[in-house]
């Protein structure tokens, strides 16, 4: 990309020093025209050509068009403006051709900002000056077209900056046309570059998910082979956490994004399935809302992990005795917050469980967020968490 941007610069300076080659052999050639045919306008366009020459080479030594260009545009609209007032009796073609010349040298190398302003200010010059002759308030000076040869004077005056100006145009469109070629192949690349790193990423959560389903697996036989209940209840809560990690990656191998996921949905998948993991004495209704819509993996797991522990606390003690369970999840944006509520119809036994490890790995996971949480069990059992979510990436 580096390289590309540097090839654009790099045509774009090529391009600049031939236009002020050929401007330079234009204002030459007026400037030759003029001492032949003893007109004062040799200064004007002698001091035009000098100013061209020291432009060309601080360009061609320094590499930098900027300086260079605003030095351009602001002696040569001097000169121009000089060349308007002086030679007012005539019609002052040559000048606003010369002006049209450095109007795109201003939009080439200085931006559109900058050409805008001075094709501006070049036309409210003219219109200006054109105002003041009507009105008579210049005074005429002897300088130009003033012998025999006038009027050819006067054409080669014209001829050469339309010439120039032809030029400029070709070279605009020159450097347009490459400039578009380089940037529709650049953009091919980047865009294949994307799609081989959006199937190499596709892949590894592919290969990810299928690694974290050996290790249930493997654990799920270990589960068969063991008689205490305990040991067997933290089979099953381990297997349980590796499941939630690893229905993210399923998730980031099927969507469509590669670094975002769409947060209601595997929300919805991921409680469904920690309650189809348990069996419970009543039936479940369980109430998802959320207005994130989408998040990272960075954000993901944790919380993922979080809503694991309390969904499992609340299928396995909450709802002893109940004859149906209610289980709500509220997540919504507060500013820079997250304002996370779980909340259960269920009554929890507090000595167990705030010693447990559950507790402890929610504790853990909420401090990684820089956040708090509060239990409220006046009517069932209400978490309320807040959270700040890691936006770096």
């Amino acid at each position: 990309m580096l390289e590309d941007i540097e090839n654009i610069r790099n045509t774009q300076l090529k391009y600049t020093l031939r236009g002020l080659l050929f401007s330079m052999v234009g204002l030459l050639t007026l400037t030759v025209v003029h001492i032949i045919m003893n007109s004062n306008s040799i200064y004007l366009f002698g001091f035009g050509f000098i100013l061209t020459v020291l432009v060309y080479f601080y360009i061609k030594y320094t590499k930098k068009l900027k300086l260079a260009g605003y030095a351009l545009i602001s002696f040569g609209y001097v000169l121009l403006v000089y060349g308007l007032i002086s030679n007012h009796k005539y019609e002052n073609l040559p000048e606003v051709f010369w002006m049209l010349n450095l109007t795109i040298v201003a939009f080439y190398v200085l931006g559109n900002s900058v050409g805008i302003i001075y094709l501006f200010l070049n036309t409210v010059t003219i219109i200006v000056v054109k105002v003041m002759v009507v009105n008579d308030y210049l005074i005429y000076f002897e300088t130009a077209y003033n012998n025999d040869f006038s009027i050819i004077q006067f054409t080669i005056s014209i001829i050469t900056p339309i010439i120039v100006l032809a030029y400029l145009f070709s070279l605009v469109i020159t450097t347009s046309k490459k400039n578009q070629r380089q940037l529709i192949q650049t953009n091919a690349q980047i865009i294949a570059q994307n799609d081989e790193k959006t199937l190499m990423l596709k892949e590894i959560h592919h290969r990810v998910k299928n690694n974290l389903q050996v290790i249930t697996s493997l654990l799920r036989l270990q589960l068969y082979r063991l008689e205490d209940d305990n040991i067997i209840e933290l089979f099953q809560e381990s297997i349980n956490r590796i499941s939630t990690m690893a229905l993210i990656h399923s998730k980031m191998y099927h969507g469509d994004s590669i670094s975002d996921l769409n947060f209601k949905s595997y929300l919805n998948d991921l409680v469904n399935d920690i309650a189809k993991t348990y069996s419970t004495s009543c039936p479940l209704d369980i109430n998802v809302k959320s207005t994130i819509k989408e998040i990272d993996l960075t954000n993901l797991v944790p919380f993922s992990l979080i809503v694991n522990e309390l969904m499992t606390n609340s299928i396995k003690h909450g709802f002893v005795g109940k004859t149906n369970g209610d289980i709500s999840l509220d997540i919504k944006l507060s500013g820079e917050e997250v304002i996370f509520i779980y909340s259960d119809n269920g009554g929890w036994k507090n000595p167990k469980h705030n010693k447990g490890f559950g507790i402890e790995l929610i504790t853990t996971l909420v401090e990684q967020f820089e956040g708090s949480y509060v239990i409220d069990k006046t009517n069932g059992t209400t978490y309320k968490f807040k959270l700040f979510f890691n936006y770096d990436n």
